[in-house]
């Protein structure tokens, strides 16, 4: 259904901040993140054609960092949490991709330090 790699930092899902007088709101960072990933998500769905399912779908997330020049070990166990980078794509594909992240029945996702270009593969495909 949807193959792609978007060229950006990933990015964890921020918190929620409280307002000093009551109520929340969503960090502008968190904001820009999302909205880079559906806008990107959004045109690749344009150019194939493709609306928002409502059927069930399999989707593979990968988070590429370049490797940190201190670390050499092969695998990076610091922030940013793999369950707050998944929570930001999954939330930005909500509306675009499918229409709720119940449709979800399979996630594959990973963190890789290696990589010369940093940026979020996306691989959705329709569970059959």
């Amino acid at each position: 259904m949807i193959r792609l790699f978007i060229d950006c930092k990933p990015t964890p899902k921020a918190r929620p901040r409280l307002k000093k007088g009551g109520g929340a709101y969503t960090p502008k960072k968190t904001v820009i993140e999302e909205a880079v990933i559906g806008y990107t998500l959004n045109a690749e769905m344009s150019r194939h054609r493709l609306v928002p399912t409502s059927q069930a779908i399999r989707v593979e997330l990968g988070f590429y960092f370049r490797p940190a020049k201190s670390n050499k070990a092969l695998f990076h166990i610091k922030t940013p949490d793999l369950d707050n980078l998944v929570k930001l794509a999954m939330d930005a594909m909500t509306g675009v991709v499918y229409l709720n992240d119940a449709q979800v029945i399979s996630l594959y996702c990973y963190k890789h330090y290696h990589s010369e270009k940093e940026g979020i593969f996306i691989n959705i495909t329709r569970a059959v």
